[in-house]
């Protein structure tokens, strides 16, 4: 039983460690345009993969930087202020 309860919290910290940062429970009419979100995200990432709006209410960004890089950002839809930055 000890052996399982070990199983199951690892799994827990596992999926928790890769869930994307929680950014507003602002309504969606606060919420800065997509576009704008975007064209601050170009200066950094020119070649965008993906933009989506995450569980946790961010927006989030996969492209490659100008030097080939891939990047993962999340961007606080109010703000548009960089939540998380991260390689994929």
């Amino acid at each position: 039983m000890k052996k399982l309860m070990l199983t199951f919290s690892l799994f827990l910290l596992a999926n928790s460690a890769l869930a994307g940062p929680k950014c507003t429970n602002e309504p969606r009419e606060n919420w800065k345009p997509a576009w704008e979100v975007l064209e601050i995200a170009m200066k950094e990432v020119p070649k965008l993969k993906m933009l989506k709006v995450t569980k946790g209410k961010c927006y989030e960004i996969y492209g490659w930087s100008t030097s080939g890089e891939k990047l993962e950002i999340y961007y606080h839809p109010v703000t548009a202020e960089v939540k998380k930055r991260s390689n994929w």
